[in-house]
């Protein structure tokens, strides 16, 4: 496959580095919770429908926002609103309340998305709150599909595992969203977006280490001049870049193709691989800083526990393995 950002990507790709660095985590004085630059800048609805005030972007628009909030850690409230939520739109059957939320993101709005079982949220619980803050509307999967909660989040879980999302009312706990082909998209797209997560993770740890080896001193020489670290780096570089390929191959396919089986395939393959490789690189480029990357003093681990997250959610390595091998047995 021959891809190319164009003039227009590598636009976004700017802008969207510019708006994380604003959101970003690493940044003690920024307001994350702030969320006016992202309906400022229109990437509140990149992904959302123009009928419904939106940009009407493609995944490889979203993954190419993906991999700049990966980079900066924008928190999850962000990524989970505005490039995860409006894929599980689709899985919402009625259609004003569809419009209604969608409407809602464009304009800022947070919402959050409830699936997964491999990371635990809330404490205790079967699912995982991807992106949750308290004035977010809900999407959590049922039996019956997605429902769309009105009410926010509070407190976590009860005895049964049922989420407590107002005094009085309960819904059951997340559960599997089945075969549909809306479901399959939902599942094919977050594959993606956080495959893209994790490469703006590797991306800026291996940028992190590199430097960090261009002017660390030992013995009266950098150590950048070692063959183990500079065999290490090259092992993190040909993570990361094989981990650009697959992402944005996966990315293209799911937004082009009219192979839905290809296409789900394509997504699962680019969250196992960038799953792995992600932990490689974070964990290589805390061994190039030696004892300083064990520290507070480095961002680095900032990096890594958010890679094992990211790599947990809506659908792990593991599991992602699993899809790849049933989808081989439809061939």
């Amino acid at each position: 496959m021959q891809f190319r950002f164009t003039d227009e990507q590598e636009a976004l790709a700017s802008l969207a580095q510019r708006v994380a660095s604003d959101l970003s985590t690493l940044a003690p004085g920024n307001d994350v919770s702030d969320l006016a630059i992202l309906v400022e800048t229109g990437l509140s609805g990149l992904t959302i429908s123009e009928l419904d005030g939106g940009a009407g972007a493609t995944l490889v628009e979203a993954a190419i926002v993906a991999e700049q909030f990966g980079q900066a850690l924008v928190p999850s409230t962000v990524t989970g609103s505005f490039l995860i939520g409006p894929a599980a739109l689709d899985l919402v059957y009625e259609k004003s309340v569809r419009e209604d939320i969608a409407v809602g993101i464009v304009a800022g709005r947070p919402c959050s998305v409830v699936v997964g079982e491999d990371l635990m949220w809330p404490p205790k619980g079967p699912g995982i709150a991807w992106g949750w803050r308290p004035d977010a509307v809900v999407l959590s999967p049922l039996d019956d599909g997605l429902s769309l909660l009105e009410d926010p989040l509070v407190g976590h879980a009860t005895e049964d595992s049922t989420l407590c999302v107002a005094p009085t009312k309960l819904v059951g706990p997340p559960s599997a969203l089945g075969d549909s082909a809306e479901a399959q998209h939902f599942l094919a797209v977050t594959n993606v977006v956080t495959a893209c997560l994790l490469l703006g993770h590797m991306r800026a740890t291996l940028e992190l280490a590199v430097n960090y080896a261009r002017e660390r001193e030992q013995f009266g020489v950098k150590i950048g001049s070692f063959q183990a670290v500079k065999h290490l780096c090259a092992e993190m570089l040909v993570d990361t870049e094989s981990s650009h390929s697959i992402a944005y191959g996966a990315a293209a396919l799911v937004a082009q193709s009219s192979d839905p089986v290809a296409a789900a395939r394509s997504a699962a393959c680019a969250k196992a691989w960038c799953g792995e490789a992600a932990i490689r690189v974070c964990e290589g480029a805390i061994q190039v800083h030696g004892g300083i990357g064990f520290t507070w003093e480095s961002p680095l681990h900032l990096y890594l526990r958010a890679a094992h997250a990211v790599r947990a959610s809506f659908m792990s390595p593991a599991a992602a393995l699993d899809e790849i091998t049933r989808f081989d047995q439809w061939i």
